[in-house]
């Protein structure tokens, strides 16, 4: 099981950040992208060979396609290319552009494992069509996690820094969740269909309902605890989920340094090495840089 503090992967063309989306490579400065700027619902599968190109070639791709236009060479060729992480929010598109690919496929909320199940157990079942081998490490999902000496504790260090996250922190206009366009109409019903048969409240109800600790711990969206506690209920989310890979969420809302140093410092020495053997039966070298990998003792 491999757990990061990050799960977000980005290079640089002569210092502009360059973002690889399903809508081609969009730079964060409005300097060119890859294919030009495309149409709501459209994929631009061009963009990911390019991106591989990038990585791989010393120069880049000038008139590879239509539109066509990424600046000057990488300062860096990478060999072997370095896996590709996908995030996604349950698009059947995605789905298949990260499995066809061989990239990690990362669904990355604030709303904890529960609420991720159901759009991961739909990726799971998009891989048994594709005769795709269910790799936990093809997949990976984020989640607050705080730890502290004890149960009591934890809630007396973070309950307030919690609660002022999803109070102050979640303000999130309902026009920018499901945009026009931003999901085809075959993506729109599979996602639709899974709110509609989940067994989960979804955040929004959950938070306009009114909420605390033991409500946010039931539901999943944060795990919290002593370490014991957090091993436990770690081990069974990241099982349940069958999801090898965890985006830590180890600072929230209001927290100061100093406890999130202690709650880093805890996961590290008391939680994370009795988790490093879980689904190690799995290879995780497609999904991972080389440099991670474990050496065989």
């Amino acid at each position: 099981m491999r757990v990061g503090r990050a799960a977000v992967f980005e290079w640089e063309l002569e210092g502009v950040p360059v973002e690889l989306g399903p809508h081609g490579a969009q730079p964060v400065e409005p300097v060119g992208c890859v294919g030009g700027p495309q149409p709501p619902g459209r994929w631009n599968p061009h963009a990911a060979h390019v991106e591989t190109r990038v990585r791989t070639q010393a120069t880049a791709a000038h008139g590879a396609g239509a539109g066509v236009r990424l600046g000057q060479p990488p300062r860096l060729i990478q060999e072997p290319r370095p896996p590709v992480w996908v995030p996604g929010g349950g698009s059947l598109e995605t789905y298949d552009f990260a499995l066809t690919n061989t990239y990690n496929y990362s669904y990355l909320s604030f709303y904890g494992y529960k609420y991720a199940k159901s759009v991961l157990d739909s990726f799971w079942r998009r891989a048994d069509e594709l005769g795709v081998e269910r790799n936990p490490f093809q997949a990976a999902f984020a989640q607050f996690v705080l730890v502290s000496e004890t149960d009591e504790k934890a809630r007396q260090e973070y309950e307030e820094h919690v609660l002022y996250f999803y109070n102050k922190c979640m303000h999130i206009n309902p026009r920018y969740v499901e945009a026009p366009g931003y999901r085809s109409a075959r993506s729109t019903r599979n996602v639709l269909k899974a709110r509609l048969e989940g067994t989960n409240r979804s955040g929004r109800d959950l938070l306009k309902s009114g909420f605390g600790w033991d409500e946010l711990r039931a539901a999943g969206y944060i795990i919290a605890g002593s370490p014991e506690t957090v091993r436990a209920e770690l081990e069974a989310a990241a099982r349940s989920l069958n999801v090898a890979n965890v985006a830590l969420l180890l600072q929230v809302g209001s927290a100061p340094h100093e406890l999130t140093c202690k709650n880093t410092t805890l996961f590290a020495t008391e939680v994370m090495p009795a988790l490093r053997e879980v689904f190690s039966e799995h290879d995780s070298s497609p999904f991972w840089p080389v440099t991670t990998q474990r050496v065989p003792q």
